[in-house]
């Protein structure tokens, strides 16, 4: 009966631990962070994302199994910026890194009308949490403005 008991103690810590390593390694919290930088003198814009590598995994893999390059291609379905004439600024992947739980994404673009009156969509990972937040740091002209996209404001123009 010793033997029994300890073992069913064993097995029920076990689980016990699992239930509250998955419990405690979850995130309450689902945003994304995009900070978008300006280089006037080289006419570009410089993108920054992070995003918790278990959400954007689980995003890409929904939205494009079986492609070559889904990372790419789910950002650029999902975070796409017109300069103030109606022009997309088309992204192109520099690179990514992952620290623990979150991968930082860099991409650059060429932006020569700048940021102001800018457009930006942000969609990113709403396909997968109701309560997903995306917020957008801009930094131009000397200032920086912050946007805030929710599934009910997902399209946002810079001042």
């Amino acid at each position: 009966m010793r033997g029994r008991l300890t073992r069913w103690g064993y097995l029920g810590s076990v689980v016990l631990s699992v239930l509250l390593a998955g419990r405690l390694a979850a995130h309450p919290i689902h945003s994304t962070l995009t900070e978008v930088t300006y280089d006037p003198k080289a006419g570009r814009v410089e993108v920054v994302l992070r995003v918790f590598a278990d959400d954007f995994g689980t995003a890409v893999a929904r939205a494009h199994a079986g492609q070559t390059t889904p990372m790419a291609r789910y950002i650029g379905s999902k975070l796409q910026i017109q300069d103030r004439r109606g022009q997309a600024i088309p992204l192109r992947w520099v690179d990514a890194r992952r620290t623990e739980e979150v991968i930082w994404i860099r991409m650059q673009g060429a932006a020569p009308a700048g940021l102001r009156g800018a457009t930006i969509r942000n969609e990113l990972v709403f396909d997968l949490f109701d309560d997903q937040v995306n917020i957008l740091k801009a930094r131009y002209r000397g200032g920086q403005q912050t946007l805030l996209f929710t599934r009910a404001a997902r399209v946002k123009r810079l001042p």
